[in-house]
């Protein structure tokens, strides 16, 4: 049976044994994470752990996995120039870190343009994978979000910039836009300051086209529509409300979708025209149809009968128009297909 040992860092420290591997395997069913616990097969410095064992930083843990999961999760690139990285985000994985010691796309990312030598103006495309498919990847066995080796040489990631230390220099990254954690799909990163204060216009401006594919609830009536409501968050409980009518705090959003096909379970592609928090999941749960797999804002009692324990929402289709100023990019669609 395969180990997997990694140290500690700093910023883990106290934090639950469990919720640690939680982030460090985002990948590992949950299924398999109770077994590794009820076979007594996690032990820090040598000593078995349990869920609630609070970890110290410098200790070792070690993790003995089924060999059926003994491969890491990848990140997917989906295209990659000199200013732009695009990837297919896995479910599971939050884009910045959101736990102490969680390892983020952000990290990862950083952690691949680092590995590469910079690239020319020469765009690098790879062909998106199929539901179920590997992917192009990169992978990141045994990292945590501090000291990651790299081959032969070891990369510092500094958490408090936008940049990334190691032999050659400094590289930025930062993401462009954010997706739910639950959520998989494309996630678009900038290499550089000016591609990311191009972007983050050019999303503001909404010159960004952004299409979701999805599983629902029911059928929706009309098949094809573009609702408008107001959106209010409650910061405090991590939740949305979605409002008919306005009021002090809320904001504005539409959400347009057409069903691609019917019956108990139907599936959506939803245009994402504006892009506020929890948007498309509280919209089309306030609309009657809630998205498969979302027990927070959805049918639990439903989910449990579909089997369905997690998110079925996928950012699918992306389309860049940026006046000319990345003209890699201006007037390109990427699409990729949903894992469900």
């Amino acid at each position: 049976m395969p180990v997997r040992k990694t140290v500690i860092p700093p910023d883990a420290e106290g934090m639950k044994t469990g919720l640690f591997l939680r982030r460090l395997l985002p990948s590992l069913p949950e299924s398999v994470l109770r077994k590794i616990f009820a076979a007594r097969d996690v032990k820090l410095d040598g000593v078995r752990a349990d869920r609630d064992t609070p970890v110290h930083a410098g200790q070792t843990l070690s993790v003995f996995l089924p060999a059926s999961h003994e491969e890491s999760p990848v990140l997917r690139i989906v295209y990659e120039d000199e200013d732009v990285l695009l990837v297919n985000k896995p479910a599971g994985v939050s884009v910045e870190s959101d736990e102490p010691g969680s390892l983020s796309l952000t990290d990862l990312c950083r952690l691949h343009t680092q590995s590469r030598p910079i690239l020319s103006t020469a765009a690098h495309s790879f062909e998106p994978p199929a539901a179920g498919e590997p992917g192009a990847a990169f992978p990141f066995r045994n990292l945590n979000r501090r000291d990651c080796p790299l081959g032969s040489s070891l990369v510092s990631v500094d958490l408090g910039t936008d940049e990334i230390s190691a032999t050659g220099g400094h590289r930025f990254l930062a993401p462009v836009h954010r997706l739910d954690n639950k959520t998989c799909g494309l996630c678009l990163f900038a290499k550089n300051p000016r591609a990311h204060a191009v972007l983050l216009e050019a999303f503001k401006q909404r010159t960004v086209e952004k299409y979701y594919i999805c599983l629902v609830r029911g059928i929706p009536k009309p098949p094809a529509a573009t609702c408008s409501a107001f959106l209010l968050k409650d910061a405090a409980r991590g939740v949305v409300q979605i409002l008919d009518q306005n009021r002090p705090g809320a904001r504005p959003i539409t959400t347009g979708y057409e069903t691609l096909s019917a019956g108990p379970v139907s599936r959506l592609r939803v245009h994402l025209i504006t892009g506020r928090t929890h948007q498309i999941r509280a919209h089309l749960a306030a609309l009657g149809h809630p998205v498969l797999g979302d027990d927070l804002y959805g049918d639990r009692s439903f989910n449990r009968l579909q089997k369905s324990r997690s998110l079925k929402l996928c950012a699918a289709e992306l389309t860049l128009h940026t006046e000319g100023q990345l003209p890699n990019l201006d007037g390109k669609t990427f699409k990729i297909n949903p894992p469900f």
